[in-house]
């Protein structure tokens, strides 16, 4: 039995516009990651123009999503690594519980000298 080129287009562009969720999901930290799921969003709604309303509307939503997770994630990315950094030496509750803390006051000096700039 032979699937149509049409049902298999649209079957790929739901693929991957769910793809993009997933990767969007799993690669958070990473600039690099969101980066790539807003491509593969991309991919997903010029696939689906023709061929899948619901791989279109997945796409729609994820695109500026990704964008905005990209572009946080560009800006915040050194109280990341630096939460990160201090996650992997944390041993204790007390530790990690201090590393939740000092990423907070990180994020918090960080907004704030966002605003001072404007």
């Amino acid at each position: 039995m032979e699937i149509d080129k049409k049902v298999l287009r649209r079957r790929f562009a739901l693929l991957a516009s769910i793809a993009s969720i997933f990767l969007m999901i799993f690669t958070l930290p990473a600039w690099q990651g969101q980066a790539f799921a807003m491509a593969v969003a991309i991919v997903a709604l010029v696939l689906s123009i023709r061929f899948s309303t619901a791989a279109m509307v997945i796409s729609i939503i994820m695109i500026p999503v990704a964008f905005l997770t990209t572009i946080g994630t560009l800006l915040l990315s050194t109280e990341i690594n630096r939460y990160a950094q201090c996650q992997l030496g944390a041993n204790t509750h007390v530790a990690t519980n201090s590393c939740t803390e000092g990423f907070r006051a990180d994020l918090e000096a960080r907004l704030s000298a966002m605003r001072t700039v404007k």
